[in-house]
């Protein structure tokens, strides 16, 4: 685990730290290694440390920047004036006091890569910001202690992002008998107030003899959702509260909720079953367009701006792209880069990237064809176009050729005016939202 940066140290440590302090159920979540070492590695090179050490993954990244920023501003006070008391504030009159808002930020880019297949496992860019206001006869902040502010919320974030964690969700109960029955009121009745006083075992076995006695009836099968996802069986829990809401004659918002709820919880079981993706390294990677997609998923209308839309990559993998056939070559993840769902117009669709490392593009189109591309974009950067583009869903991945830079930095671009060569950065170029003259003491 290593970051770069002026404080690339400090927050190694600091992550380190609260890692190896992370529980679930009691336990500790991760076992570290190689702790020791405080050299900051990058891509293959990290990875090839953490496997020597027997990891399974590996973190790096960088710690982008600290940046402070100061505002002045003023504000009125009262001041009390002589036999003033602790209580008693005699002859006070109003005054201006000039003060200033320091402004800390942070922003941190960490990877984290499965060293056996050299899949990029979790990506971000994470920033957070702090102030404090000083005015004059007060002490200034300190500095040091804005910066592990703001570093601590950081790795909280990563944290919660890696790791599962345990939590109190509330679920409301129905009580309406409304509808029962007349001998199966009583045993709904007492598992109500069961539920109330926490005794979950006892209103659970009432709630099934109610369900015996009386069948589908609103309240009853909705709280037995609520024993369902008591119990932790969240799949026998959404059906319950699906069967609760197809017997409800309107939309009703304790069981949208619990749906809403359940299902999260679900997504996050399905997480916590598959652990670390500790795949076997003698495998034969594939591309899976089904995966989800390492740098998130964007619908795009014909007509987006702004144009290009762009996204920073880490390219590569494990797959060889050359498996897919036709011009498709390279290394590639097994997850999409990027899934784009795309609603096309008349206009033709440029998918590109540009690189310092010799990059390629494979790209899953809706109808499920592969398209692939080396150095169309010349500069050994390459462009996938559509002149008749599909409606649909584009899963895109931006593989390389060095395996010495496995994982190198890329800039992922899709348009609909046409290719440009490296479009981050031309200043001969007309500004897009136009220009303006601003003159000293502008406001």
């Amino acid at each position: 685990m290593t970051f770069g940066g002026r404080y690339g140290v400090d927050f190694t440590t600091s992550l380190r730290t609260a890692l190896f302090d992370t529980y679930f159920d009691a336990v500790p979540y991760f076992t570290l290694v190689g702790a020791g070492r405080n050299v900051v590695l990058e891509g293959q090179a990290a990875v090839d440390y953490a496997r020597s050490e027997g990891a399974d993954g590996v973190y790096f990244g960088w710690v982008n920047g600290v940046n402070f920023s100061n505002e002045d501003y003023q504000e009125e006070r009262t001041i009390c004036g002589e036999g003033s008391g602790l209580f008693e504030c005699k002859n006070s009159r109003r005054v201006t006091v000039y003060c200033t808002r320091r402004t800390v930020r942070m922003d941190v880019s960490p990877n984290l890569v499965n060293v056996y297949n050299n899949e990029i496992v979790y990506s971000a860019q994470q920033s957070a910001s702090t102030s404090r206001s000083w005015c004059e006869g007060e002490s200034w902040p300190d500095n040091v202690a804005l910066i592990a502010r703001v570093r601590d919320e950081i790795i909280n974030n990563i944290r919660l992002d890696v790791a599962p964690r345990n939590a109190v969700l509330q679920a409301a109960i129905m009580d309406s008998n409304d509808g029962l029955a007349e001998e199966a009121e009583a045993s709904f009745d007492a598992a109500v107030e069961a539920m109330e006083e926490g005794d979950m075992l006892t209103a659970c076995r009432l709630l099934e003899e109610t369900d015996e006695a009386s069948p589908n009836h609103l309240s009853t099968i909705y709280n037995l959702g609520v024993c369902a996802e008591s119990d932790g069986n969240f799949a026998a829990a959404i059906n319950r509260y699906r069967n609760a809401q197809t017997l409800s004659e309107s939309p009703n918002s304790d069981v949208q909720e619990s749906i809403q709820r359940v299902n999260t919880l679900l997504v996050a079981e399905d997480a916590l079953s598959q652990s670390f993706p500790t795949a076997d390294p003698t495998a034969d990677p594939t591309a899976d367009p089904t995966a989800d997609a390492t740098y998130g998923d964007v619908s795009l209308i014909t007509g987006f701006e702004p144009d290009p839309y762009s996204v920073s990559v880490l390219a590569g993998g494990s797959v060889d792209a050359s498996e897919l056939g036709g011009a498709c070559v390279g290394q590639i993840a097994t997850p999409p880069d990027l899934q784009v769902d795309y609603d096309s117009g008349t206009l033709p669709l440029y998918i590109f990237a540009s690189s310092d490392e010799d990059t390629s593009l494979v790209v899953n189109t809706p109808n499920g064809e592969w398209i692939c591309d080396d150095d169309s974009g010349g500069n050994f950067d390459p462009l996938v176009q559509f002149d008749d583009p599909q409606s649909g869903v584009y899963d895109i991945w931006v593989g390389v050729f060095d395996e010495e830079n496995s994982n190198p930095n890329a800039m992922l671009y899709l348009s609909e005016l046409g290719f440009v060569a490296d479009p981050t950065a031309d200043p001969t170029a007309d500004a897009t939202y136009g220009d303006v003259s601003l003159i000293t003491g502008f406001e």
